[in-house]
């Protein structure tokens, strides 16, 4: 079975870079803080979910093939 690396989406990368470079004190930070995180966890939450499903797939006896 082949398994593709889930790479982190360009727009996460960019609002990560964004806060990296971005000061504190900036009246936007607040914003560009929320939507890293935002972001994050829904990045994190679908590499989870594909991870428990690749699980699945594999230890499970129903979608075993016949040779």
């Amino acid at each position: 079975m082949n398994v593709n690396q889930q790479l982190m989406p360009m727009r996460l990368l960019t609002v990560s870079a964004l806060l990296r470079h971005l000061p504190e004190e900036h009246p936007k930070f607040p914003v560009v803080e929320s939507d890293f995180c935002k972001r994050h966890a829904g990045w994190r939450g679908e590499k989870i979910s594909a991870i428990t499903l690749m699980h699945f797939l594999i230890n499970s006896t129903v979608f075993t093939t016949f040779a």
